[in-house]
């Protein structure tokens, strides 16, 4: 018995909060994205399980109530707040910290192809040298025998 009146307290708690006219329905959602916006990096799991249960009575429940008695720039206001809601629910700074780490590991492993490359060129580059070197010494001596058998 205990378990129906506090289902039947509950239901009637979501009526009794649930906005009545489309400027509480405006007024509301904004003091949700608000209160959502001033305390998203302290939420727990839980919490944001609450909130998002709250956010969906917004965008679509009550959305649907009221969307019909929304100009346009009040429609746009309630994209406004989905958008700012699914933003803040995000974790944004974890996908950032993720995307600079592979941009640093990228960039580490093109730096070591890079070094390996111009180790690469130099290694040739030394060879080259030497070759032509020893080339051109083998000319000389054999322009210095010619000249010194005349």
């Amino acid at each position: 018995m205990k378990k129906f009146f506090a289902i039947v307290a509950l239901v009637c708690l979501m009526v009794a909060c649930a906005p009545s006219t489309k400027q509480e329905y405006l007024e509301e959602y904004k003091a949700f994205i608000e209160e959502v916006s001033a305390k998203a990096s302290s939420y727990t799991e839980s919490d944001w399980a609450d909130k998002t249960a709250e956010f969906e009575k917004f965008s679509v429940e009550w959305y649907e109530k009221f969307k019909d008695e929304l100009s346009l720039g009040e429609q746009m206001q309630v994209t406004a707040y989905a958008a700012s809601f699914g933003y803040l629910k995000s974790d944004v700074d974890d996908f950032v910290n993720d995307l600079v780490d592979d941009v640093k590991d990228g960039l580490n492993e093109a730096g070591k192809k890079a070094g390996a490359i111009w180790d690469d060129i130099a290694t040739d580059f030394k060879k080259g040298y030497g070759d032509a070197t020893k080339d051109l010494e083998e000319e000389f001596e054999e322009e210095i025998d010619e000249l010194t058998e005349e």
